[in-house]
Parts: structure tokens; sequence; C-alpha cells
């Protein structure tokens, strides 16, 4: 994010955050605080199957 943050440019591009479908309720709890906290402005659940 800081990165993105020190690019010389006023267009930020968005951030993506790829998370797993198998968390723990706290876990999940943890990453939206992150998420909010950072503004993350999209992120996506996938789901693999083995």
């Amino acid at each position: 994010m800081s990165a993105r943050d020190s690019l010389p440019t006023t267009h930020r591009p968005p951030l993506l955050l790829k998370i797993a479908p198998d968390l723990t309720e706290a876990d999940m709890q943890d990453i939206a605080t992150v998420v909010l906290q950072k503004k993350i402005e999209w992120f996506k659940v996938t789901y693999m199957s083995p």
C-alpha cells in the first residue's frame, strides 16, 4: 500500500484482496477491520475444489 500511495499520480490503482472461503469468524472479523482501515476497494472470496 505504501508503494501505491507513493505513486506520483492522483489516480491510484485499486487494491485487490483475495481471501480464502474457509476462514474462522475471528479471521473474517480481522480481515474486515483491515479492509475498512486501509480502504481496500475490492476483495474476492474464492473456492478451489480439490
